[in-house]
This record gives C-alpha cells, sequence and structure tokens, in this order.
C-alpha cells in the first residue's frame, strides 16, 4: 500500500526500489523538479522524530538545513497534510537543494512526498503545479490483494534481537532498516543456510518476507524461528500477521491470542484480536473483546495510545464498495458526539463522500432515544432513525449495507 499522486502527463513517471516512485518534471532536456514518494507506514510514535527522520533523508553529510513554511492542511479528499519547506546548504553555506516536504496521515497509517529542485526559483516557478500534486494525495488501494490487507500496516518489529548477531545477519538488518527488502532476504538466507539454529536469521527472513508480500514464505520462516525461541513475542505476532494476511483468520486469531499471553497489557495485539474475530464473524464474541480493547488503550503507557483516536474494527462490502467500521475511542472536539462511523471507499481508496454513523447527543437523550443514525453526503447531513438501544451489531451490519445500496442506486 502506497501513496497515489495525480500527476498530469508532462510528468514522467518511474518506479524505483523498495515501492517508491519517483515523478520528473523537466526543463529543456533537464530534471526541474523530482518529486519522490512511495510506501505508507504504521503511523510513528514520536511523530516529530519521524519528520524529522524524513527529511534528514539522503543529506549530504556535513551540510546545513534550514526550515521554513510550517503548512498544515488538508488534501481534496479530507486526508490531514503537513509540510515544510527545506533548503539543505554546504559548510559555505551555498544551496545545494531546496526541497519541500508533505506528510500524510491515512487513519493510522503515515506517508511521505518529497519535491526536490537545486534552486530556489526552480521550485517558485512550480509552487502551483507542487501544491496541486501535494493535496491530490490519497492512499492507493489497488496494490492490495485482498480485503484483508486493509486492516492496518502492523509494524514487524526487530526488537528483542540478541545483540550477538554474526556478520551476514548484520549486514542484512541493515538492508531491513534501509527497505532493501530483497537484498536483506537473500543475506538472511545466507545466515540460516550457514546456520539451521540461527533463530535471528529466520526471524528476519520471515520480516523480509512478509515486506515483499510473500506470506505464505513468511509463516514457514516465523514458525521455525518459534521452534527456535518460543518466547519471542514478535515471532507469534508477526506468523499470526502473515495469516491474517492470507485470509487463514483462524491461525491468524490462535497466533495473536499467543502474543497477547507473552505481552498481556499490548493493546495493539488485542486489536488484532478484535479484527480476526470480525473477519471470522463470531459476533457473538466481539463486544466483549472490544470492551476489552477500550481498557486496555484507555490505561496504557505505550506511547502510541496517545496518537489513536478511534480503530477500524470491521469491513465488509456494500453497493461493490468496501465500507470501514471505525469506533470513536477519543473525542476530537468537545462536541464530537459519534461513537461508530461506516465509511465507504472506492477501489481506488477515495471516499465515495458517504459516512453513516451512530451518535448520541444531550438532547437524544433527554428524549429518550439516546442514540442517532445519520448520514452525511455532499448534499447534506440527516438524522434517519433514533434508538433506545443500539441494534445488535450483525443486524446493525445488514441495515448499515442495505442503506448504502440505496445511496448507490440514487
Amino acid at each position: 500500500m502506497r501513496l497515489q499522486l495525480e500527476l498530469s502527463p508532462h510528468w514522467e513517471v518511474k518506479e524505483a526500489p523498495n515501492n517508491q516512485r519517483v515523478a520528473v518534471l523537466r526543463t529543456k532536456q533537464k530534471p526541474d523538479v523530482i518529486i519522490t514518494y512511495g510506501p505508507m507506514q504504521i503511523r510513528p510514535r514520536r511523530r516529530a522524530a519521524w519528520v524529522q527522520d524524513e527529511v534528514r533523508r539522503r543529506v549530504p553529510d556535513g551540510s546545513h538545513i534550514k526550515f521554513s513554511n510550517f503548512c498544515d492542511g488538508t488534501t481534496v479528499t479530507g486526508w490531514p497534510l503537513s509540510s515544510v519547506d527545506v533548503c539543505i546548504f554546504d559548510a559555505d553555506k551555498n544551496l545545494i537543494e531546496y526541497r519541500v516536504c508533505a506528510f500524510y496521515t491515512f487513519m493510522e497509517h503515515v506517508a511521505t512526498a518529497t519535491a526536490r529542485t537545486g534552486t530556489v526559483n526552480s521550485f517558485e516557478a512550480n509552487r502551483e503545479e507542487i501544491s496541486r500534486i501535494f493535496v491530490s494525495g490519497m492512499p492507493d488501494w489497488q496494490q492490495i490483494a485482498s480485503i484483508e490487507a486493509l486492516w492496518d500496516i502492523s509494524p514487524r518489529s526487530v526488537r528483542q534481537l540478541p545483540t550477538e548477531l554474526t556478520e551476514i545477519e548484520k549486514s542484512g538488518l541493515a538492508s531491513l532498516n534501509e527497505k532493501n527488502w530483497a537484498d536483506a532476504l537473500a543475506m538472511f538466507k545466507q545466515a540460516y543456510e550457514a546456520n539451521v539454529m540461527s533463530e535471528p536469521a529466520h526471524f528476519l527472513a520471515g520480516v523480509a518476507l512478509g515486506a515483499l508480500g510473500r506470506h505464505e514464505e513468511s509463516i514457514v520462516c516465523f514458525a521455525k524461528a518459534i521452534e527456535l525461541d518460543p518466547k519471542r513475542i514478535s515471532s507469534h505476532y508477526n506468523l499470526a500477521l502473515a495469516n491474517f494476511e492470507i485470509g487463514h483468520f483462524e491461525n491468524a486469531l490462535n497466533g495473536f491470542r499467543k502474543a497477547l499471553e507473552l505481552a498481556p497489557k499490548d493493546f495493539l495485539t488485542q486489536r488484532k484480536v478484535v479484527q480476526s474475530l470480525y473477519a471470522l464473524q463470531r459476533f457473538d464474541e466481539t463486544g466483549m473483546e472490544r470492551d476489552k480493547f477500550r481498557k486496555m488503550w484507555s490505561s496504557s503507557s505505550d506511547s502510541r495510545a496517545q496518537y489513536i483516536d478511534e480503530y477500524v474494527f470491521d469491513q465488509f462490502h456494500a453497493a461493490g464498495h468496501r465500507v470501514l467500521a471505525i469506533e470513536t475511542l477519543r473525542k476530537r472536539t468537545p462536541f464530537d458526539q459519534t461513537l461508530l462511523r461506516f465509511r465507504a471507499i472506492d477501489k481506488n481508496g477515495q471516499p465515495l463522500g458517504i459516512e453513516i454513523a451512530i451518535e448520541t447527543s444531550q438532547i437524544a437523550q433527554n428524549a429518550g432515544t439516546p442514540f442517532l443514525l445519520t448520514i452525511a453526503t455532499k448534499e447534506g447531513y440527516a438524522v434517519l432513525e433514533a434508538f433506545s438501544e443500539i441494534p445488535p451489531y450483525q443486524a446493525l451490519r445488514a441495515h448499515i449495507t442495505n442503506l448504502f445500496a440505496k445511496q448507490a442506486d440514487q
């Protein structure tokens, strides 16, 4: 899954390593502006540090950086977007490169795009075009082979590694950190072929295979790593994640529960238990597990909890589109009364402009019908129904599916 930008025909777009794309705008056969953009990742724990790392990527040693024009806004489809202008100078204070870095947030995921020019004048001459391109950003779902992969991109942790790694394992880990997945995989294979008992080599090979989308092969590697070290939490989690991404939800559920036994306070693993149960349509078990997730999230000391205001707990098809079922964990404003959202997206990942929600309000509570079913479209907002109790989820999902189908017919 990666960032998608709308580029006019005079941009030359090429594929680059590690799921990146490079777009080049040429003037007199010379590159005038270069935009790089690529894969999405899970929202980082420390956003400021992530922004700094992205800005400083491929900056020459000894150079100096100056930041300016910090901006916050949204894309044309409403996703949060931040940007910053960056000047890179050499030791003699000569301008090496002018950059504009854009930072996107797609629910629990982030992505970046960077425009590079050799001079400020080159950028100013194309600022309007670059701005138009940046605000067009949206997640590209077309790369996803199945609906299962849309849940999230959970980090394939390489924590808990032993300090003693072989030289080839260290080289593979360096390639992994640089997102050179194929190179890393080749080194880890070499490592476990030399020593079949090397648990880190099997585990890291599984991580590289997962990043390459080769989930069936990664399952074999994670299973071998667990055989050699049954206590590594990351191996159990990643084995479950690989099963989830190929639709083996029962195996995924068992794996996430095993990881949770080893790390009982990990609220993000509990989230995967919830999602696995919904994928299996075991609705009678989901309510209790969602309650458990909310309690773990609210009491967690994990810094990632502060960045999560809502989460996708289920998704299904309606009227030929995907519908994300989203639970609100924390009000974004004092006036936000939304409990559940059902948001439809098309095959290109673009919101359809239709959102159905379960809301509450003091007025509704005083009237004895505290829950409202509402719909928001490009034409406006309306209350569809009022409930004294939220219907059982299976019935609610069927009702939501019918409502989306009626909207599609209009």
